[in-house]
């Protein structure tokens, strides 16, 4: 009940700071100790991006976008289908913070490593997605990394799903190895 009540002053807190437009640090902290409990606060992550914008328009600090990596990161942890923590992840990586190959070098690889953990995560599909389309990644590599993942289960459909995505950039019609009509499909026969 203590925790509870706890919980609700510290958003009850941060908001108000939001509407008073409070873009500092003190208002970075209130959102950061509100979201460390509870990271599905979607307008404590709009808040956030808000004041990131008043502070470091570009992105250009370093020390601050590790900060909300580090924040998104233990967002993912409590929860690694948070609808809200992956938009703000892919908002600091991608728009925010000038994209680096570097940085979204590191994503990909946090990716892989959180399909590892659960090779199903739709979200984590989404965002790996988005990375490699901003990293100009080839689509034939995103292709086995894909397969790979199908190969280890059949029945993954967050997979099967980044595969029919990455087939059309391949030149390949339906998505599914063949032709929209009368190809042979994976593992399919042209006969018929």
């Amino acid at each position: 009940k203590e925790r509870g009540a706890q919980y609700a002053a510290l958003s009850r807190g941060a908001m108000a700071m939001r509407v008073a437009r409070q873009y500092d640090g003190a208002a970075l902290d209130a959102t950061a100790k509100v979201l460390g409990v509870n990271p599905e606060h979607y307008s404590l992550w709009n808040y956030r991006r808000e004041i990131l914008l008043a502070l470091h328009p570009h992105g250009e600090d370093e020390g601050a976008v590790a900060a909300e990596l580090e924040l998104t990161q233990a967002g993912l942890t409590a929860n690694p289908k948070s609808y809200c923590v992956w938009h703000h992840r892919r908002w600091v990586v991608t728009v925010w913070a000038p994209p680096s190959a570097e940085r979204l070098a590191r994503e990909l690889k946090l990716c892989a490593k959180l399909l590892e953990m659960d090779a199903r995560n739709f979200h984590c599909w989404g965002y790996r997605r988005h990375l490699a389309g901003v990293a100009s990644s080839p689509p034939a590599a995103e292709l086995r990394f894909t397969d790979a993942k199908i190969g280890a289960d059949f029945s993954n459909y967050s997979a099967w799903h980044q595969r029919a995505h990455l087939r059309p950039l391949l030149g390949d019609g339906d998505g599914l190895g063949g032709t929209a009509r009368g190809g042979a499909g994976a593992g399919g026969s042209a006969e018929g």
